[in-house]
């Protein structure tokens, strides 16, 4: 019997082990809301956190960049890529390092059954201030 039960606990700790086996999300600190209001959460959160670099204001330059961001189970960001570019370098250095002083997202809900997640972030520099969409 006890040879039974370690044999049982060597295949169940196999299993848990093996690449191809499932696991289920912790889902115990993940945000309540639902994807498309996580979304304008996550678009709203990096619209707070714009800011126009002076000397592209002071050079009246403006354009419209894509960030993709990934955001991992527990909130962080683990990726951020400029998709589309403003034009101007000084806009998308802007762009990139808006997540710098960020901190972490919340958590993503569980109705999004795989992480990371990724959003696309739209951002248009214009001079009566940066947008996001």
């Amino acid at each position: 019997m006890r040879d039974l039960a370690r044999s049982i606990a060597a295949l169940l700790l196999v299993a848990a082990c093996s690449p191809d086996a499932e696991v289920a999300r912790d889902c115990s600190g993940a945000s309540p809301l639902g994807k498309a209001d996580y979304a304008r959460l996550v678009n709203e959160t990096f619209a707070a956190n714009v800011g126009y670099p002076r000397e592209a204001m002071e050079q009246r330059l403006e354009g419209k960049g894509m960030l993709m961001v990934a955001v991992e189970a527990d909130g962080e960001i683990s990726s951020l890529t400029l998709s589309e570019r403003t034009g101007h370098q000084l806009l998308d250095a802007a762009i990139l390092s808006m997540p710098l002083g960020m901190g972490a997202l919340p958590p993503p809900p569980c109705a999004f059954e795989t992480v990371p997640v990724e959003f696309a972030v739209p951002i248009m520099f214009r001079l009566s201030g940066p947008v996001i969409f």
